[in-house]
């Protein structure tokens, strides 16, 4: 695996690391997943796990949202990519993973 160059790295120093993953890392989301049990959750997938975010409860089943009680990774994705957040004006567009490029492209975003 190649070592990340510093100019990148450094333009997305100014950002939350847990929104850069979001944005970044490849993950997919389905807000109609069988295992999402109602409207106000999400599956997120990420390297073949899944990962149920809750938006009403504001949490999610990984380690990171329940151990640290922090806004993870998965919740992140789930909100730029259902459009209940926007990805930032200023977030390099060439660094977004292009499955959320994509999706947020069709919704007229970014």
């Amino acid at each position: 695996m190649a070592e990340p160059n510093p100019t990148e790295s450094d333009e997305l120093d100014s950002f939350e690391p847990r929104t850069v993953r979001a944005l970044t890392e490849r993950m997919t989301v389905y807000a109609q997943d069988p295992d999402a049990w109602s409207d106000s959750e999400a599956a997120v997938y990420s390297s073949s796990t899944q990962y149920i975010v809750s938006f009403v409860e504001g949490q999610c089943n990984c380690d990171d949202s329940y151990f640290r009680r922090a806004k993870c990774k998965h919740q992140r994705r789930a909100a730029f990519a259902l459009g209940i957040r926007d990805i930032p004006e200023d977030f390099p567009e060439d660094r977004i993973d292009p499955l959320l490029l994509k999706r947020v492209r069709s919704r007229g975003q970014k």
